[in-house]
């Protein structure tokens, strides 16, 4: 019988040197150094060049969207650190409206630095909700949910 794609593997798979006599999970996969979707040079032991989707979280260009339970409120902070050069200023929103602007001038020797903005939002509902920052793709963002 044909595999239905080039690689097909039954059972569990056990990839890269350190894992060679260890065996995989059963219908799981071990995989010894970094794992890299969309480069060839992951730098991480997971690094993804592109939109990650993950139940509960979405992370694209210049937005993040968390799925809350539904029949509860929340309390969520809310964390994203950029780098900028000169003047700037930023805001951070959820579901389109402005919870925190930061602005600032100049930066370090070079005239760029790192800034970090921190939110709390109590009584968010349960549902499908949108971050969103205006400094465009290169941020990190990261944020928890606790049940009120």
């Amino acid at each position: 019988m044909a595999p239905g794609s080039k690689l097909s593997v039954s059972g569990g798979a056990s990839i890269g040197a350190g894992y060679d006599t260890t065996a995989a999970p059963s219908n799981g996969m071990i995989i010894d150094g970094n794992v890299g979707i969309g480069t060839t040079n992951p730098q991480a032991k997971l690094d993804v060049v592109g939109t990650v989707r993950m139940p509960g979280f979405l992370l694209t260009g210049n937005s993040a969207t968390m799925n809350l339970p539904a029949g509860a409120t929340y309390t969520v902070l809310a964390w994203a650190t950029y780098f900028t050069c000169g003047d700037f200023a930023t805001t951070l929103n959820l579901d389109g409206a402005n919870v925190k602007t930061y602005a600032g001038a100049g930066g370090d020797s070079d005239g760029c630095d790192q800034n970090t903005i921190m939110v709390r939002r109590t009584g968010v509902t349960g549902g499908t909700h949108t971050w969103s920052f205006n400094r465009g793709s290169q941020w990190d963002f990261m944020w928890m949910a606790f049940r009120e």
